[in-house]
């Protein structure tokens, strides 16, 4: 079982959902493992149902005050579910598309941090992110479902300001990172793409890519 999302960044708050993923053998059928996820559970937890979640089967839970959302990897026998985090671009091309996408939420997490390593200490940029996602919070800025940035591409704009300060010698402050963030995206180009490394080759779309 393993956490991402906002917990696996270090920026969760008291009321944060707590996103997991379960890997294990790809014969395995995800609808019958969160039928025994249920079942276990019992009265336990509440108001559970499974959605779809950006095209990923997804079971929502509630247990108490903490709203769970759990995916399922399947792992061909030669991987380790263990081993998730660390799966090799060949790997995960073996794996279906959701097992692959709920990988990716692990990896991804991982990069974020590991990007930001060396060009600034990391305590520092999770400070800087959590300033970042506040006031995106207190506006309903972060709204992935209404077509707004979710969490994730908040940390990527985040990193690519850490990665601008420490080109530029702002201070390894996070409220002076949080100013630099601010100076950066204030002034924009709409549509030009924010990325962390060379741009991929990819179809036109109406939606603006986020890498």
């Amino acid at each position: 079982l393993h956490i991402v999302g906002s917990a696996r960044l270090g920026v969760a708050t008291p009321d944060s959902d707590l996103d997991l993923v379960c890997a294990g053998p790809s014969t395995l059928d995800r609808a019958a493992l969160f039928t025994a996820v249920r079942e276990r559970l019992g009265e336990r937890v509440t108001a559970v149902r499974e959605a779809t979640s950006a095209g990923l089967p997804v079971l929502r839970m509630r247990l108490g005050e903490l709203a769970v959302d759990l995916q399922y990897a399947g792992l061909p026998a030669s991987l380790s579910a263990a081993r998730l985090a660390a799966l090799t671009p060949d790997e995960l091309a073996s794996l279906d598309d959701p097992s692959r996408r709920a990988a990716l939420t692990c990896l991804d997490a991982d990069a974020v941090p590991a990007f930001v390593d060396g060009r600034l200490e990391v305590p520092v940029f999770i400070a800087m992110l959590r300033r970042v996602r506040a006031w995106a919070r207190a506006r309903a800025l972060d709204v992935g479902a209404w077509g707004l940035l979710g969490g994730y591409s908040w940390a990527l704009l985040t990193a690519f300001a850490a990665r601008d300060a420490a080109r530029l010698g702002v201070p390894s402050d996070p409220d002076a990172l949080l100013r630099h963030f601010f100076a950066v995206f204030a002034v924009w180009e709409p549509g030009r793409p924010v990325a962390l490394g060379p741009l991929p080759a990819i179809a036109p779309t109406r939606r603006a890519p986020w890498h």
